[in-house]
């Protein structure tokens, strides 16, 4: 790439396609809740032919339709909403409102249903006497709207999100259709007629597509509990008791037919068991009757004897580890097959309550439950049964007659009858009615309020989980809806849609793919240098004892690196190196073998076999890095607090201008004791074969090559003289930033805070590109710190700890980093997060 960039624009470019941000979609931009309401929304469209722009504009989005009001506006449309309640609008109300709603229509007829689920979603619910309330000032609020707007200027589908019944500031899913009476009346029925209509219906339309659901079972593979829960239960209406009997019994017969295949693969496996047990049993007997015939030491030098006899339990310790691979593959095949079995027996002895446990969840709210049935029930609305006819009319004559009010049901019969017999053409043509003029309106109207999120976000400052929800939609808008142009800013005049620069978005989008192609799976080295030592080495002069307190300290630090997923690879004496991969962890502990002397210390000895020698790379390698580095200074601090007392006996008398006596404070401690066991931890990263390799050094014990040890120790050399120093490159802080699902570019909000704070932070993250900052992680933050120049020969000034004014680099297709034709890193500093009691 021919641009130049800065450090903060290669940051923002990889969280640009990085897990945070499919992290954030998922979680508070709702993405798999937004898919599902948008298909939803096209499932009701589609059949109707109903043509809105609406439907190409949310097939535009993945996530929540983020939403603000001119604040000025929102002011006024706040005084308006009390005016509406009491019913007091003036003339300059109205225009408002009209022209905001026709700035909208101008920008697009889709922004027209936006702004009003905005406003149905801001009304104050505090301002209503309950759903009467709620309908009286939602019908004056549309009104308003539509007598300043000439009709043919609004969609049908804005027209039809208009409709009657509209209430504000009243939750939707706290409606029953209990409360829908007066409404449903314009169509004959009453709530309870309406709902045991409905039931009789789709009583009967089960039971008539439950032969379409059997023939689906029978033609599906149902190997498992989870294909079972896998099928498309909810494509039918609820099974009916009768058709659950059927699909279980259907199910145990297959399973019954699977068992047989299983039975064989059992058998097959019993036999491989079997001859591995044998050649287990001869391999062993042949090993012990060689190692029997080299102890016999009667007529032989004994030396010699044990010499042959250690030579041949590490070849016996080799050929174990191949054998042992033999036998894990088999009982891991055994495992798969095992279970395989258990899943077999359960859907053998599978029962239709079992079924029922496995069904996608029914609804609770009953006027969804109830829409969604109908627009199942379409293909068989056209023909009712008989016998669902007589059901009908059965219940309706029975009903009529217990009822005062017989005119209510003279709109479900034929006025050629005297006596009330229900016309069931006219009680399902007004069942439908329902559906089309209320039920589905008011669900319709419920999905795009849920699509719809207001900004700015409502924070509960005082509640920790509310204000971490607050710094995820902040970095959701900051980071990627404003960028992209997918929030939208109403007013009664201007633009809605932000301006986006579509240039910047497509060379972040090309930077973005290097970094992931290159960066996304690393391996990280970690070299660590103990402070002090040189100082303790001079101090005490006493190779024993000073070999006794670091190895006293070191058994800390192998200790803590031993809680992450580290190979760690030696102790260099004053400090040690680790390496992290896929197999790290794994591989360690193959092939190292472990034992303790006598006088308590840990000896260890290789049993490597020629191909374990591999280093496999891994997404989270820079954070697993980063994670052990903080336990192992954790634990140095950890020892200095309990072993600082002792320096006194450890390194005996102290000079005159050292103050120390007993009962000391570790504030009073000399400089060059307050640095003594302090860890300088630098991490590197880079790919497998290039940056570096795994293999036997010259005398046959593992050991790495490569670039990354060579850097890794550099950046062990950074120094603070009171603590630790943890120091990373690009590269990890690349790799941890793709992968990691939750981190944040600005500070926490936290108590205290206000509306004011959430606008400053998306204004900072905003400004992201143009300087350089820090990033906050779970347990500690990452800000930059300096320059490592790759190709200066003098490593003394290839770390230099500043980043230049106006400092830019090129991005090569390898995902280097130049300054004209000089390699660079950019250096990181990793510090532990400071707890504070306001936190959580």
């Amino acid at each position: 790439m021919k641009e130049k960039f800065s450090p903060a624009y290669l940051e923002i470019a990889t969280t640009f396609d990085s897990k945070l941000l499919d992290t954030l979609e998922e979680s508070v931009g709702e993405k798999s809740r937004f898919e599902y309401l948008r298909s939803l929304l096209l499932r009701y469209l589609k059949p109707r032919s109903i043509k809105t722009t609406f439907s190409d504009f949310i097939a535009d989005h993945s996530v929540k339709i983020f939403v603000e009001i001119d604040n000025e506006d929102l002011a006024y449309i706040r005084d308006i909403f009390i005016r509406l309640k009491e019913d007091k609008l003036y003339k300059k109300d109205r225009k408002f409102l009209c022209d905001l709603f026709l700035n909208a229509l101008d920008k697009g007829e889709h922004f027209f249903v936006i702004l009003l689920s905005a406003l149905i979603k801001l009304y104050p619910g505090e301002l209503l006497e309950g759903f009467g309330d709620a309908l009286v000032i939602g019908k004056r609020l549309i009104d308003v709207i539509l007598e300043g707007i000439p009709e043919q200027e609004v969609e049908p589908f804005a027209r039809l999100v208009t409709k009657e019944p509209i209430f504000v500031g009243f939750p939707a899913r706290n409606l029953s259709i209990g409360d829908l009476g007066r409404f449903l009346a314009r169509f004959g029925f009453t709530p309870s007629v309406f709902t045991k209509i409905h039931d009789l219906l789709i009583e009967d339309f089960t039971e008539r597509e439950s032969g379409d659901i059997v023939s689906l079972f029978k033609n599906s593979e149902i190997t498992s509990t989870q294909a079972l829960r896998n099928f498309p239960f909810g494509d039918f209406f609820m099974p009916s008791m009768s058709t659950l009997q059927n699909l279980a019994k259907i199910s145990s017969q297959k399973s019954a037919k699977s068992k047989r295949k299983l039975m064989d693969r059992d058998r097959v496996l019993d036999g491989k068991d079997m001859k591995v047990r044998e050649e287990t049993n001869k391999f062993l007997q042949k090993s012990l009757n060689k190692l029997q015939t080299l102890i016999d030491v009667k007529n032989q030098d004994l030396s010699i004897a044990l010499t042959k006899v250690q030579e041949e339990i590490t070849k016996l310790e080799e050929t174990l580890k191949l054998h042992l691979r033999m036998v894990q593959e088999l009982k891991d095949t055994s495992g798969v097959l095992k279970d395989e079995i258990d899943q077999n027996r359960v859907l053998q002895g599978i029962k239709p309550q079992d079924i029922v446990s496995m069904l996608p969840p029914v609804p609770s709210w009953a006027i969804e439950k109830t829409v969604i049935e109908f627009w199942k029930a379409q293909p068989f609305l056209a023909i009712t049964s008989p016998a669902s006819e007589k059901a009908i009319i059965h219940f309706l004559r029975k009903t009529e007659r217990a009822t005062k009010d017989n005119q209510l049901f003279s709109k479900l019969t034929s006025n050629s009858k005297r006596s009330f017999m229900p016309d069931v053409k006219k009680v399902i043509y007004n069942y439908k009615s329902v559906f089309y003029e209320i039920l589905e309106v008011i669900y319709i109207r419920d999905i795009i309020n849920n699509m719809i999120e207001i900004w700015p976000p409502s924070v509960d400052f005082d509640n920790a989980r509310s204000r971490r929800n607050g710094d995820k939609i902040i970095h959701l808008v900051g980071l990627n809806l404003l960028q992209k142009g997918k929030f939208y800013r109403f007013s009664k005049a201007g633009k809605i849609e932000p301006k986006i620069d579509k240039e910047n978005i497509e060379l972040k989008a090309e930077v973005s793919k290097v970094l992931r192609k290159k960066f996304s799976s690393l391996v990280s080295t970690l070299v660590y240098d103990i402070r002090g030592s040189t100082f303790m080495s001079h101090r005490l002069r006493d190779a024993e004892r000073e070999r006794s307190i670091i190895s006293l300290f070191q058994s800390n630090i192998f200790e803590a690196s031993k809680k992450g997923s580290s190979f760690i690879l030696k102790d260099t004496g004053d400090g040690g190196i680790l390496w992290f991969g896929s197999n790290s962890q794994k591989l360690y502990r193959n092939i190292y073998k472990t034992s303790r002397t006598r006088s308590g210390s840990i000896v260890r000895y290789s049993t490597a076999l020629e191909d374990e020698f591999n280093l496999l790379p891994h997404m989270n390698s820079g954070e697993m890095a980063i994670r052990t580095a903080l336990n192992m200074v954790k634990a140095a601090e950890k020892f200095v607090k309990e072993n600082y007392v002792k320096y006194r006996g450890w390194f005996g008398e102290i000079t005159e201008k050292e103050i120390f006596h007993e009962g000391i404070t570790y504030a009073l401690l000399p400089p060059q004791f307050k640095s003594l066991f302090r860890l300088g931890v630098g991490i590197a990263s880079g790919s497998p074969g290039k940056d570096l390799i795994f293999t036997p050094n010259a005398f046959g014990d593992p050991d790495l090559n490569g670039i990354l040890v060579d850097e890794a120790a550099l950046l062990s050399s950074g120094r603070s003289p009171e603590r630790s120093v943890i120091l990373i490159d690009n590269n990890t802080l690349i790799n941890l930033m793709l992968n990691c699902d939750d981190y944040l570019l600005t500070e926490p909000l936290k108590k205290g805070d206000s509306e004011k704070e959430i606008v400053n932070k998306l204004l900072y993250i905003l400004k992201a590109e143009d300087k350089d900052r820090s990033f906050f992680f779970d347990g500690f933050s990452v800000s930059p710190v300096g320059v490592y120049y790759l190709d200066e020969q003098d490593k003394r000034k290839a770390l230099r700890f500043e980043l230049p004014q106006d400092f830019n680099f090129n991005i090569n297709e390898k995902g280097e980093l130049k300054i004209k034709k000089e390699r660079v890193k950019i250096i990181y500093e990793v510090l532990p997060e400071e707890k504070d009691e306001e936190q959580g």
